[in-house]
């Protein structure tokens, strides 16, 4: 149940805000958004001028690592938090990537982001380029403004409301496996069921895994 007395009446929002009573599981944000998501867009203004240091090229894919880590080294290393290493984001998140193909990276920090630049060059040959020295906002906004698609962990609300009020034809978010069968849920409105895509992986250590790297990594050479 929302709650409306305290929201403007006149104006655009600057930044997203839900106000609510009750933190939603993932079921009901899923159903909140499929109701009033092709609206938000229309709530939330995103000043370009005043929030955009930098924008991404419109052939580029921006991908998010949250560096959930780096804040946190080690509830990072665990599920919910824990995000694909470099080179399974290299070679299964961005499996479908060709040589050449371009690809800016935000993190909310420096710390691991060059492992990430190094695997996507090296085991994919794409033409990555990390993009810093911004602030929350400016990240934010390069995210929104991506046209071609971007990606990131599921567990990142950050790149999921880019997602949602974005520009992006495509937005895919990753989970790593073992996880809830109902924390992936797909949307149902046609406007995000056809631009979201929510992906899982298996985790590296897991033998099964490991042996489909290894294959992976064999086609590449």
């Amino acid at each position: 149940e929302a709650e409306s007395s305290n929201i403007p009446r006149h104006g655009n929002f600057s930044f997203p805000h839900v106000y609510s009573n009750k933190f939603l599981p993932m079921e009901g944000q899923a159903n909140c958004l499929d109701w009033i998501g092709p609206k938000l867009r229309e709530f939330f203004t995103l000043d370009v001028k005043s929030n955009c240091k930098e924008l991404p090229h419109a052939d580029e894919t921006v991908f998010h690592f949250r560096n959930f880590i780096a804040e946190m080294p080690k509830k990072g290393k665990s599920h919910p938090f824990r995000e694909a290493s470099p080179n399974q984001t290299a070679l299964e998140i961005f499996a479908n990537h060709q040589p050449g193909d371009k690809v800016a990276i935000i993190s909310r920090s420096k710390k691991h982001v060059d492992l990430y630049v190094d695997a996507l060059t090296k085991l994919k040959g794409l033409n990555v380029r990390y993009i810093e020295g911004q602030t929350g906002n400016q990240d934010f906004c390069f995210l929104a403004k991506a046209q071609k698609e971007i990606i990131g962990v599921h567990k990142s609300t950050f790149v999921l409301w880019a997602g949602i009020l974005g520009d992006a034809k495509k937005v895919r978010l990753y989970a790593l496996h073992p996880y809830p069968p109902n924390l992936l849920v797909p949307y149902q409105h046609a406007s995000l069921n056809d631009k979201f895509s929510l992906e899982q992986y298996y985790i590296p250590s897991n033998r099964k895994s490991k042996i489909k790297l290894e294959r992976i990594r064999r086609q590449q050479k």
